[in-house]
């Protein structure tokens, strides 16, 4: 599959080396802070270590707890989780129902 983007009030990165674009997209924005959204799996699997590695000024917390079509109670603990933290921007990482 090729790589592709989405401009809209944001931008979606996807496809092989999409990981690549995270850090200009991030320094352009100025963040400092940023909270992700992620599940266990993708932890696991090291994307989140890979994710550090084109951040390497970035301070990051990570929310892995979340899972396909994630209940109400998930959702409310993200939240609070990114309020705690104060981040400068919000990353989801993953997809389908995640």
């Amino acid at each position: 599959m090729a790589s592709w983007t989405f401009h809209s009030a944001g931008s979606l990165h996807m496809g092989r080396g999409s990981l690549a674009h995270l850090g200009p997209s991030v320094e352009r924005m100025h963040v400092a802070r940023l909270f992700l959204v992620t599940d266990a799996v993708l932890e696991k699997l090291g994307f989140v270590d890979r994710l550090r590695e084109h951040l390497p000024k970035v301070e990051l917390s990570v929310f892995s707890a979340i899972t396909p079509e994630p209940p109400e109670e998930t959702v409310i603990r993200a939240i609070a989780a990114a309020r705690e933290f104060n981040p400068g921007a919000i990353l989801g990482l993953g997809g389908g129902s995640n």
